[in-house]
């Protein structure tokens, strides 16, 4: 091999190695915020950051045939994904929430609060416990195999990737309009949108190997997040309202799960033309033959 052409694979190959850093990065960075307090930002972004990575993990185990396996990798991180989830819930409902003026909604208020205080002990509890050492030795794997992959396979493997991303949006769409599945549906564009900044850190876009719009999936797959906000606050209210046994409570609290229930539908028809529109784009704006 060439000197010229060893040098080019040094570093298409410390790209994608520097890239997965930066995600260890933020995610020691908001590990370590979160140990002090729970801010809002720092919860949100810890959570983002593990989705980020998962992704990325979930890409690689899919075009190592085997000789890579994000099993370990996710497992460690599940209970502190799922308790930050908890804690970023009750955060957003009290958010929802403390827009409303109404006295008889104060109990539930206070419900979320103290269901946050049980989510914040939790989650400190896997905070303490996050065995650091395990992810820096599954990460030694990954690193391992991450640079062995030369660029051209990455970003060929990506379209595939997002191909089959597409074709399983597409299926699932069939089942539309339902809950589960339109929140499952984000979570493959969020995979595709993960694939996306991969590639532009190895310069697809540059090199007019790329032409998805991301700007448009962004906005997609925000929506669908804050349409899944309004459906985990009515499942709280519904849930409360099951519980309480004030009278002038419980009928304010259905006021609210039906105001809520309409903003879920709502926007929810508004997603379903987005999401139409969003996945011709992606469809047919794949990235293009290497």
């Amino acid at each position: 091999m060439k000197t010229e052409d060893v040098h080019n694979k040094q570093v298409e190959q410390a790209q994608l190695h520097l890239y997965y850093h930066k995600l260890l990065d933020e995610f020691f960075l908001r590990l370590g915020n979160c140990k002090e307090q729970h801010e809002v930002n720092d919860i949100h972004k810890l959570r983002l950051n593990l989705k980020r990575m998962r992704a990325l993990w979930s890409f690689v185990d899919d075009i190592s045939n085997g000789e890579w396996s994000m099993a370990d990798l996710n497992m460690l991180v599940k209970k502190l994904f799922s308790e930050a989830g908890k804690v970023r819930e009750a955060q957003l409902n009290q958010r929802l929430i403390e827009k409303y003026s109404e006295i008889q909604i104060l109990p539930y208020l206070n419900y979320l609060k103290s269901r946050q205080i049980l989510a914040d002990k939790k989650l400190g509890t896997q905070i303490r416990n996050f065995n650091i050492r395990k992810l820096e030795k599954l990460n030694g794997h990954l690193f391992e195999y991450i640079n062995r992959l030369p660029k051209r396979m990455i970003l060929e493997e990506s379209s595939h990737f997002i191909q089959q991303k597409i074709e399983t949006i597409n299926q699932i769409k069939q089942e539309l309009p339902d809950n589960h599945k339109l929140h499952e549906i984000r979570i493959h564009l969020k995979a595709i949108q993960e694939i996306v900044a991969i590639l532009n850190e190895l310069g697809a876009e540059h090199e007019g190997k790329m032409n998805i719009d991301q700007a448009d999936l962004k906005a997609l797959i925000n929506s669908i997040g804050s349409w899944h906000d309004y459906i985990v606050a009515a499942d709280s209210l519904h849930e409360f309202s099951l519980k309480t046994r004030n009278l002038r409570v419980k009928a304010q609290i259905e006021i609210l799960l039906e105001e809520f229930q309409n903003k879920q539908i709502e926007k929810q028809d508004k997603i379903l033309q987005m999401l139409v529109h969003s996945i011709h784009l992606i469809t047919n704006n794949n990235l293009k033959k290497t």
